[in-house]
């Protein structure tokens, strides 16, 4: 993924540097050891901002070149019009410019309501979440990014049954690889993650998801 894109609006834009990205994820891994949810009400932008907090003082963000941040506003740059594409949850960037930056996009998963019932809220993961990188809403110019689900009950196992389930129900929307769903990657050369690859118009996508129990 390193060099630059062609064939596309922005022909010159750079991607986002790919031996930065198992840095940025093992990062992402560890800052999420022991977060837990202040409440069974926190909604993720609240969970979010304090996985920042832990993240803007390790490394690789504490002393550059990549930054992080958390709820950045994302603008269409192709288009002459005042509106916001939406809110990246966690967006890291490298000083390539304001198309070059690798996106993490969070989700609540499995949360149990008053009566006690759980609901998995994949189809939301899938969404509201992944749906953002497929039709170019969150990083259009790059060829990844990285979802991150917050397992309110504790069960990861059966979080990732269920958003397993919920991206094979929308594999045609998802523009997933023929015959391929939720896999197992080996970006960090063990089972942490998990990923999806996406053949989209003029280029490959790969989203890298994590769930973490709070």
């Amino acid at each position: 993924m390193s060099g630059t894109r062609t064939g596309s609006a922005r022909q010159f834009s750079e991607l986002f540097p790919e031996r930065k990205i198992p840095l940025i994820l093992d990062a992402l891994r560890r800052g999420c050891d022991g977060l837990g949810k202040t409440s069974e009400a926190e909604l993720e932008n609240q969970i979010t901002t304090r996985l920042y907090k832990q993240l803007a003082r390790r490394q690789p963000f504490r002393d550059g070149p990549l930054d992080i941040r958390p709820q950045v506003p994302v603008v269409d740059l192709a288009t002459d019009n005042a509106d916001i594409a939406g809110q990246v949850d966690l967006m890291v960037t490298c000083a390539r410019g304001a198309d070059v930056y690798f996106a993490i996009e969070a989700k609540r998963l499995r949360i149990r309501g008053k009566n006690g019932r759980v609901a998995a809220l994949a189809d939301r993961y899938v969404k509201e979440g992944m749906m953002r990188f497929v039709v170019g809403q969150y990083a259009p110019m790059m060829q990844s990014g990285a979802m991150l689900g917050y397992v309110f009950d504790g069960n990861v196992t059966l979080a990732r049954q269920n958003v397993s389930h919920a991206i094979g129900a929308s594999a045609p929307t998802l523009q997933l690889r023929s015959g391929q769903g939720l896999l197992a990657s080996g970006i960090l050369g063990g089972s942490s993650f998990d990923e999806t690859l996406h053949d989209l118009t003029g280029r490959s996508f790969t989203i890298y998801h994590l769930l973490v129990p709070v």
